[in-house]
């Protein structure tokens, strides 16, 4: 909620609702992951006790990460969940993420349009080559 009242000031070139979420056990935790080992920078944090949100980039990406809520058996994880992000460089990308991250499917050499990784909550984090389209 804290999130799209300052979204227009932080992303004004498109709407709330564009922007990927990720449901994961801890935002900061897996902001630090995406900052350290595939280069995002973290533009807000509001962290609580019990719920937590972090907004962070990358060239024109955009993704929101979400504590999830579990059950009274600790269950809730939400399973399937992948996330898209656009680069100009992929195999640059591809380089330089190959031995620091669990690869999932590596580049193909003739193509060179995508690849896909594994983050550090077993979401796959899919690259395909192009730039973010931004509308509102």
């Amino acid at each position: 909620m804290l999130i799209k009242s300052f979204c227009p000031k932080l992303v004004p070139a498109f709407s709330c609702e564009k922007i990927q979420t990720l449901w994961v056990d801890s935002p900061l935790l897996s902001a630090s992951y995406y900052k350290e080992y595939l280069g995002f920078s973290v533009l807000f944090r509001c962290c609580r006790k019990d719920r937590g949100e972090v907004l962070i980039h990358k060239k024109g990406n955009f993704i929101r990460l979400k504590t999830f809520k579990k059950d009274s058996q600790g269950n809730g994880k939400f399973q399937g969940q992948i996330v898209t992000i656009y680069s100009n460089e992929i195999t640059n990308e591809y380089q330089s993420l190959k031995s620091r991250v669990r690869v999932k499917q590596t580049i193909n050499p003739i193509i060179n349009d995508s690849f896909s990784l594994i983050d550090c909550n077993g979401i796959e984090v899919v690259y395909k080559k192009g730039s973010k389209i931004l509308l509102n």
